[in-house]
């Protein structure tokens, strides 16, 4: 598809962006059984995606990196600080870029990607 601005003067297609961009044809998915603590995954969506995550207290974080590799990745989000709140991590990752969370396990992990 075609993508412009609201008086129509700046027009990009789909193909020339990417394949789209955050949210285009992407829908929410629940990935909580596919999906562990401590382990990279790759988006190989072919365009961006968003990740959020909600883990109980106890300290987690959600890493980025453009290999599956701990050397010089990229914290995007982390613990909240709070005793006794859950820690909620979310986060844009790239197209081909790897994504990690550590800390306390997962009690929700949602991915808006491609089907």
């Amino acid at each position: 598809g075609e993508y412009c601005n609201a008086d129509g003067t700046i027009c990009v297609t789909a193909g020339a962006m990417g394949g789209g961009g955050l949210g285009v044809g992407q829908t929410w998915k629940n990935m909580l059984a596919s999906r562990a603590r401590n382990v990279w995954y790759q988006n190989t969506s072919g365009q961006p995606m968003y990740v959020a995550i909600r883990t109980s207290a106890g300290g987690s974080e959600l890493y980025y990196n453009t290999v599956a590799s701990d050397t010089g990745r990229i914290e995007i989000a982390g613990q909240d600080g709070d005793s006794g709140t859950y820690d909620n991590l979310y986060g844009i990752i790239p197209a081909g870029g790897f994504y990690k969370q550590i800390g306390t396990n997962p009690a929700v992990w949602s991915e808006l990607s491609t089907p």
